[in-house]
């Protein structure tokens, strides 16, 4: 994942909070070191001498969101039901971290730095990481092999439109336009995999 890497030592959990609290009020282009000494109630000079640097706390958030999305991830892959039940619930999974995580996740919907990003590809295109879309891949696959969800040409990049989506989508509806969870989740999870069913429509 773009950014990642081992946090330095002087990274903590306070210096994290500080750094999704700067990131939710001015997005991730304006996260600088000042910035984020100012909202943790210490000195640029004090970060520096903790070698702190943006990097490191890029890392850092990076692997809080990401680590809670494969611990939700994980009883949809590893639960009983078919492919799209498991998808479901795995995209379920993905709005309460959403949820868990919003001021961050908005900040960087309005100013995205990349951090779930993999380098481009070689037609330009930047892909979502693929460790974020692997599970979503594999309930895809299953899903066709036991004819829950139609077969899909390239489940990959299906997975990467799901994550995308569904993650995006959900965040700019809770948090910009104020939407309740419950039903915002239901219906435009609802809306996204209806065209990946194979159940009649109304079933």
């Amino acid at each position: 994942m773009k950014g990642q890497g081992e946090a330095k030592p002087g990274v903590d959990e306070a210096l994290l909070r500080a750094a999704a609290e700067v990131v939710a009020d001015v997005g991730m282009t304006g996260l600088t070191l000042e910035r984020l000494a100012r909202q943790a109630g210490t000195s640029r000079m004090t970060l520096h001498r903790r070698q702190v640097t943006l990097p490191a706390v890029l890392a850092g958030l990076a692997e809080q969101v990401t680590s809670a999305l494969r611990d939700a991830f994980w009883p949809a892959l590893t639960s009983q039901g078919t492919g799209g039940e498991r998808l479901r619930r795995a995209v379920e999974a993905l709005c309460a971290v959403a949820d868990d995580h919003l001021p961050l996740l908005a900040g960087l919907y309005t100013a995205d730095g990349g951090l779930f990003h993999a380098p481009p590809d070689a037609k330009g295109s930047v892909p979502t990481h693929a460790d974020l879309i692997a599970p979503l891949t594999k309930l895809l696959c299953d899903g066709a092999d036991d004819g829950s969800l139609r077969r899909v040409d390239d489940p990959q990049h299906w997975a990467a439109l799901l994550f995308n989506t569904i993650g995006w989508g959900y965040i700019h509806l809770r948090h910009s336009q104020q939407w309740p969870a419950a039903s915002t989740r239901r219906e435009l999870i609802d809306l996204i995999l209806h065209g990946l069913s194979t159940a009649p429509a109304g079933a």
